[in-house]
């Protein structure tokens, strides 16, 4: 004798799939036929079961989302086959790009570097131990002249003095000689003279003083259509008999060999006939005077005028050193 169990047993609403499938599940109704591709269980509120249907859509698909890559660095895409979000990070040219190099400091393929320090220019100076010292960030300048790399001081003492040495291309300690002490300058007083003045001997150093002391020279007499140059060098005081006449004048010429700020003293004898007078006319080159003088003036018979000229080297300035005729 054989029995048949048969696929499904229902009993008050009892359903039990001796299968394990899930349409013996008691709240699934009995699919009908194999659930084809995109089949949903949809609950029905009525019989108070799941029963299998076409997918009737409404939901989110992955076509119904979207990324919007609003520019900037790096990137943001959207597969809207796979769902997939995909994020890259920014380059290293975009991150660079925002990097600018400044005063002192370059930048070159992300590189940053700091440029040499210049008198115009900020950057990285690098020190001479020999003339810094460096500590924890600090510069501070070396002290004492024999921390300097080009002087030796060894054998230092008093009155020593540093001396350049090409063999060893240092200044190094020597003793002192040579050169002009004190003692090598000396003063004298030399002759009198007119001019005066100061001179050196750079063979023995000594300067010499000469004193000015006046010099007399006695021009003599001119007459009326004559002129007189008066030579600086023959003396510092000059004395010129010039003849009265009733017509007619006497030119003073440009004074010779006068020196920058040397003063020559022209005494002017009226001679010649009484009752008459000596008609003067300047013609001295730069001569500065005073304009009422400037064309000359009358010496009397028997009397004397005395006159100043000072050369500045350009000019000569002559002025009456007398307030009137002197009898």
């Amino acid at each position: 004798m054989s029995y048949s169990y048969p696929t499904k047993l229902t009993a008050s609403g009892l359903v039990s799939d001796v299968q394990g499938k899930l349409d013996s599940l008691i709240d699934v109704f009995d699919l009908a036929g194999e659930p084809t591709n995109g089949h949903i269980l949809s609950y029905n509120s009525t019989s108070k079961h799941f029963d299998a249907i076409a997918n009737p859509g409404g939901g989110i698909a992955l076509s119904d989302i979207s990324v919007t890559d609003s520019g900037g660095d790096g990137s943001l895409a959207y597969n809207n086959s796979t769902g997939v979000i995909t994020y890259t990070g920014p380059s290293a040219s975009e991150v660079q790009a925002h990097i600018t190099a400044g005063e002192g400091i370059d930048i070159s393929s992300g590189v940053v570097s700091g440029e040499d320090a210049t008198v115009s220019n900020k950057g990285i100076a690098s020190f001479n131990t020999n003339h810094f010292s460096v500590s924890s960030g600090a510069v501070s300048l070396a002290t004492g002249i024999n921390s300097l790399s080009d002087v030796d001081t060894t054998g230092v003492a008093n009155n020593k003095i540093l001396k350049y040495n090409s063999s060893s291309s240092k200044f190094v300690i020597a003793d002192e000689s040579g050169g002009i002490a004190l003692s090598d300058i000396s003063v004298s007083t030399g002759s009198i003279s007119h001019n005066g003045g100061l001179s050196y001997n750079n063979s023995t150093g000594v300067f010499t003083h000469h004193p000015v002391a006046p010099t007399w020279n006695d021009v003599g007499s001119v007459g009326v259509g004559g002129s007189i140059t008066l030579n600086y060098a023959t003396a510092s005081i000059q004395r010129v008999g010039v003849t009265a006449a009733s017509s007619g004048s006497i030119a003073i010429n440009t004074p010779t060999n006068m020196e920058q700020g040397s003063e020559m003293t022209v005494i002017l004898n009226g001679v010649g006939a009484s009752g008459q007078d000596a008609d003067i006319t300047l013609n001295i080159t730069n001569l500065k005077i005073d304009t009422s003088l400037t064309s000359g003036f009358n010496v009397d018979y028997g009397k004397w005028q005395i006159w100043k000229i000072i050369y500045d080297g350009t000019n000569y300035f002559m002025y009456k050193a007398s307030n009137s005729d002197l009898s």
